[in-house]
């Protein structure tokens, strides 16, 4: 007889070592809602509730980490994290049905809420006629910039109305599944341009890519409402807002309207000085509620909920820890209940860690956090380099799916 560890990474796998086994595979809902340990992090609950949610979540065979004063409720209120398998969480929501006090029934309701949103793993997007639809899910799908732009941080993505569709095409060949148009940089320091020139350089160039392209999706990096009204009339399908709708609300209309796809970014301050000592206390936790906010302004302009993107806003607005911790902690996103997309492409925070200040010399650690996504199964990265990025993500999936 032996004993050794094995490291099970996702349910397929789960599933070729009961068959190895010689289980029942029908018993793989069973044995999978035993299988990973969530992590919920719970706010401000009332110090009895939080000794009673312990005390249910315990004879389940997970855990709740408290206050040490929760016990004798010297504390008016406790945060909380609760330590549990999918099992044993839903176990305990059956329980909470008949517990209504101390606020434990609206921990109940947004319990069962978060888990809902967590189990969730695929989107399908549609994009009008007989155009494939945008499906995002655990394999990492690529966004390639594109910036008809005069002054974006990295030349190379750059280009001119002449070689826009040499260019497109080229990303799509590489494997983009999206193409974002941007006519405005928002660089560190960028200053603002005015709408007018924004569409003089975005309208025509979507135009181009609709003609020559009718079947890609098309997206516009733009947070101006007028702007997004004129790309979507042009035929974009995706509005890529860095602000979160934190510039204009009515931006989510002109998507409503036309029923299109949103990014919805986070950002603190503008462009121009966002690199101006910004601060986080708890990064994590502040920039979830700020996209919560915006998500709240997006369906009540009545963006369609099954057509949001959720993005962190790495750069934007954001210290050198700040910009690390989102990567570390990205699965935290997944809560919100969106699909996510990663901006990290070229950006300040790589040449940080590796000494480059020149954006032509960090596509090594472009493909470093892009492989991080892929293994985490962020559903889109933003890059620049559509070919590289895509075989460090084949890679990945290739280890990910190997059978053994």
């Amino acid at each position: 007889m032996k004993i050794f560890s094995i490291d099970i990474n996702n349910i397929k796998e789960l599933y070729n070592i009961i068959s190895k086994i010689g289980a029942d595979p029908r018993s793989l809902p069973f044995f999978g809602a035993k299988d990973r340990i969530l992590h919920l992090y719970i706010r401000d609950m009332d110090p009895r509730a939080a000794n009673a949610l312990k005390q249910e979540i315990l004879s389940r065979g997970g855990d709740l980490i408290v206050s040490r004063h929760t016990i004798d409720c010297t504390v008016k209120t406790t945060d909380a994290l609760l330590m549990a398998t999918d099992k044993q969480i839903s176990d305990l929501l059956k329980k909470l049905d008949h517990m209504p006090y101390w606020g434990l029934d609206s921990i109940q309701s947004e319990l069962a809420e978060r888990i809902r949103v967590l189990r969730r793993k695929r989107w399908k997007m549609e994009l009008g006629g007989s155009r494939t639809p945008l499906v995002l899910d655990s394999y990492t799908r690529i966004m390639g910039i594109i910036n008809v732009t005069p002054d974006s941080f990295f030349p190379g993505s750059r280009t001119s109305q002449e070689y826009l569709v040499s260019k497109a095409s080229g990303m799509l060949n590489d494997g983009a599944r999206v193409l974002d148009i941007g006519a405005e940089s928002t660089r560190p320091g960028a200053p603002p341009v005015d709408q007018d020139e924004e569409i003089s350089r975005l309208v025509p160039a979507i135009k181009t890519l609709r003609r020559n392209f009718p079947d890609a999706c098309i997206s516009a990096d733009t947070y101006k409402a007028g702007t997004a009204e004129q790309a979507l009339a042009a035929g974009a399908d995706i509005i890529n807002d860095i602000s979160g709708l934190s510039y204009s609300h009515d931006l989510a209309s002109a998507v409503a309207e036309y029923n299109a796809i949103l990014v919805i970014g986070h950002i603190r301050g503008k462009p121009l000085t966002m690199q101006q000592s910004p601060f986080y206390n708890d990064p994590i936790t502040e920039i979830t509620e700020e996209l919560e906010k915006s998500i709240e302004i997006a369906l009540g302009q009545k963006v369609s909920e099954n057509r949001i993107i959720v993005d962190p806003g790495i750069g934007f607005g954001k210290r050198q820890c700040d910009n690390l911790s989102i990567l570390k902690h990205i699965n935290s996103f997944k809560s919100l209940g969106f699909p996510l997309l990663v901006g990290h492409s070229r950006k300040g925070f790589i040449g940080r860690i590796t000494s480059e200040k020149d954006p032509e010399e960090r596509l090594d650690g472009t493909l470093a956090v892009s492989s991080l996504c892929a293994l985490r199964e962020i559903e889109m990265i933003r890059v620049h380099d559509v070919l590289q990025n895509r075989n460090a993500i084949k890679v990945l999936n290739a280890i990910k799916e190997v059978q053994s």
